[in-house]
């Protein structure tokens, strides 16, 4: 089961604390967020999507147009050609 569909269900400042705990440390840590005021992240953690991959999992088809960011929170990802 996926965060979001656990969080779903409650207000969003609930939301936003176990969101917060969650992945406030990795997502400070990368170069996009550095620098960043707390209230800036707290919205872009709110507006998150989380998900979760299986090992080997394809998350995106080379040569596939993307209009959403993905973080890499933990784990590896591989870039593979078809």
């Amino acid at each position: 089961i996926a965060d979001e569909q656990v969080l779903k269900h409650f207000p969003s400042a609930v939301r936003r604390k176990v969101l917060r705990k969650l992945y406030l440390r990795p997502l400070l840590k990368t170069k996009l967020m550095s620098g960043i005021r707390q209230q800036f992240v707290d919205a872009f953690l709110t507006s998150c999507k989380v998900e979760i991959f299986n090992p080997g999992e394809i998350l995106i088809d080379r040569g596939s147009i993307l209009s959403d960011l993905f973080l890499l929170v933990g784990g590896i990802a591989e870039v593979c050609s078809p």
